[in-house]
């Protein structure tokens, strides 16, 4: 055999024996734990968040694990959210809930856990990321419910302000987008060369569009979870559109700061109010009849499913590659209107009084 010829066999060898190893350290087989050991990430710890740690902690007692709830201090803080990330210790953990602040920011993050540990998100995903799965809501659908209670408290159409905590999250993005296109769709224009039977029906279409009643959107302003620059931005709004006619609240501690800025402008009750979320002084608003309706999610869902999809990742004892955008569990969002409030307060308070069992 020529040297040439034994140097490429000794590069085919070589090439061959890094890829076995490589195959080895990727899809190697990792002990199975006894008692997985967790970390369970919020955005915040205010009562949305505390409701996401009270279903991982039910999940936990169910399925025999051991969860970590790391609960960043103020909502929607990212740096605080980051600083918990980078202290956790991956070497020790089974796996990571998070809810990540930003989506496209924190892919690399999560992509580096991934690398040594389960991720998987809820509420808010990380679509690009290597996460394993997701738990949450479709935003897009939950911005159009939004849209359609708007449409039923403003039958006559009017301004509408709308308040959100960041345009960072997948789920504010999705929730804008199903909002904006739900709210006023543009007309479909007929084409030049149409037939006449259908150019009559696009008149038709165009003649109903125009009789429609007309939202106007008067902004989506941010205030990144602080409520002062929330109360700030509703405040400004209010002298400058007085005709304002329909504040949205698109995070869960709006209802309560809209309620609250409303009350000393004296304008409660004559300005129309849609929320997200089920935190106590938003119910309060709904029976008091300060807002008109609140688009619920479920967050104690949030946090059950998502530590039983971990512990069933890390107790499957093999690691495989996870599926870029797969592994969602969807967990419907629902309106809740006045008359709806104890039915579904009812619910709550059954939910938080009695933990989940495994399957249910």
């Amino acid at each position: 055999m020529s040297r040439s010829n034994l140097f490429f066999l000794a590069v085919a060898v070589g090439a061959i024996g890094m890829a076995m190893w490589y195959r080895q350290q990727v899809f190697k087989e990792k002990p199975v734990p006894t008692t997985p050991k967790l970390a369970f990430v919020t955005g915040g710890s205010g009562p949305y968040w505390q409701l996401t740690a009270e279903g991982a902690r039910a999940a936990a007692e169910s399925l025999q694990c051991d969860v970590d709830i790391e609960l960043p201090k103020d909502d929607e803080s990212l740096d605080q959210q980051m600083a918990i990330l980078t202290r956790l210790n991956l070497e020790e953990l089974d796996g990571v809930a998070l809810s990540p602040l930003d989506a496209e920011g924190q892919t690399n993050m999560i992509n580096r856990i991934q690398q040594q540990t389960n991720v998987v998100t809820f509420d808010s995903d990380a679509p690009h990321s290597l996460r394993r799965g997701h738990v949450g809501t479709s935003n897009f659908g939950a911005g159009g419910i939004c849209a359609r209670l708007v449409a039923e408290a403003l039958p006559d159409g009017g301004d509408v302000l709308v308040l959100m905590a960041n345009l960072t999250k997948e789920n504010m993005i999705d929730r804008k987008i199903g909002f904006e296109e739900t709210l006023n769709k543009p007309p479909v224009a007929a084409e030049e060369d149409e037939e006449e039977e259908e150019e009559e029906e696009e008149e038709e279409k165009a003649e109903e569009k125009q009789a429609a009643p007309k939202y106007n959107i008067v902004g989506f302003l941010i205030d990144n979870g602080d409520a002062s620059i929330s109360k700030q931005n509703i405040l400004v709004t209010l002298k400058s559109h007085p005709e304002l006619s329909c504040i949205v609240g698109m995070n869960s501690q709006h209802g309560a700061i809209i309620m609250d800025v409303l009350k000393e402008e004296d304008k409660l009750g004559k300005i129309k109010v849609v929320t997200f979320d089920a935190e106590p002084a938003t119910l309060e608003g709904i029976e008091e009849g300060n807002i008109f309706a609140t688009i619920a999610q479920d967050p104690y869902k949030y946090g059950f499913e998502a530590t039983r999809m971990l512990s069933t990742l890390s107790r499957s004892g093999v690691e495989e590659l996870p599926i870029v955008g797969g592994g969602t569990v969807n967990i419907n969002a629902e309106p809740i209107h006045q008359e709806e409030l104890k039915e579904f307060k009812d619910r709550l308070l059954a939910r938080t009084n009695k933990p989940e069992k495994p399957g249910k």
